[in-house]
C-alpha cells in the first residue's frame, strides 16, 4: 500500500478482485493479463481501470491500451498472482480473442 500512494495510485483490496464480472475479465486477453499481472476491474466509457502488480510499467500500459482500445486507468494490488489465477480459472464468459490465446 506504500508503492500505491508512492505512485498516486489507488490501491484495490484483493478480495474485491473475486467480484468482477465475467465480461470485464474478458476485456483482457488472457496473454496480456498474465504477462504484465493485471486484472480488469471496471469498464467506464471508453476508461479500463486495471489493476496491475505494476502500474508504473508504461510498456504495459501501452500495450493493453493498444490491444484493448481503452484507456487504462492503473490500479494496483499486492499479492496479485495468486487473485489472477483464479479470476482466470473462474472466467464464464471466453471471447474469441481469449479462446485465441487459450
Amino acid at each position: 500500500q506504500l508503492l500505491s500512494l508512492k505512485l498516486s495510485v489507488p490501491y484495490i483490496d484483493p478480495p474485491r478482485l473475486l467480484d468482477i464480472p465475467a465480461e470485464t475479465i474478458a476485456l483482457l486477453p488472457r496473454g496480456l493479463a498474465v504477462r504484465y499481472r493485471s486484472i480488469p476491474l471496471q469498464l467506464e466509457r471508453k476508461r479500463l481501470s486495471l489493476v496491475m502488480t505494476d502500474p508504473s510499467d508504461l510498456v504495459a500500459i501501452d500495450e493493453i491500451a493498444f490491444s484493448t482500445g481503452y484507456v487504462i486507468k492503473p490500479r494496483m494490488a499486492s499479492d496479485l498472482l495468486p487473485a489472477i489465477r483464479e479470476v482466470l480459472a473462474g472466467r464464464s464468459f471466453v471471447s474469441p480473442t481469449i479462446a485465441a490465446e487459450m
